[in-house]
């Protein structure tokens, strides 16, 4: 089993609507594919985490690569995990005021961290140490996960 975490940016500003039709899209092909993870939207920027068997977790990468609503798609981190950190979330959304302040911090510290990365390339070392921190404090909260 694989865990994968990109960034990308969205063409323009989401509205509700846009991103539930995202969410529930991806919660049914998710459900379809035994995917499991969370989505965060802030500030026109993605943050995705999937988990999932190998080959269904980089099959919906690719879709996901070809969507036009957004572009700069990055990835984060690819590790081969043995347990999911996301076990009932086909796709859970977290606005980023419900994150605990680890969490969020962790995203933040993410964000300007790619953005000043201009050559694309993302000091491995700190960026690990940030994603762990982030995984961990998500892991550690307790959202309740989507309908």
């Amino acid at each position: 089993m694989i865990r994968h975490v990109y960034t990308s940016l969205s063409l323009g500003p989401l509205n509700p609507s846009a991103l539930s039709d995202i969410l529930n899209t991806a919660r049914r092909n998710n459900a379809r594919d035994g995917l499991t993870g969370m989505l965060i939207y802030h500030n026109d920027r993605f943050l995705q985490v999937l988990e999932g068997p190998d080959a269904a977790v980089e099959d919906c990468l690719r879709r996901i690569e070809v969507d036009e609503r957004h572009r700069r798609m990055r990835p984060l981190l690819s590790e081969q995990v043995t347990e999911r950190l996301f076990t009932r979330w086909r796709m859970g959304f977290c606005d980023i005021k419900e994150l605990s302040p680890e969490a969020r911090e962790s995203v933040f510290a993410l964000t300007r961290l790619v953005e000043v990365s201009a050559n694309g390339a993302v000091p491995d070392a700190r960026l690990d140490a940030i994603l762990r921190s982030f995984l961990l404090s998500v892991g550690a909260t307790k959202l309740v996960p989507p309908a």
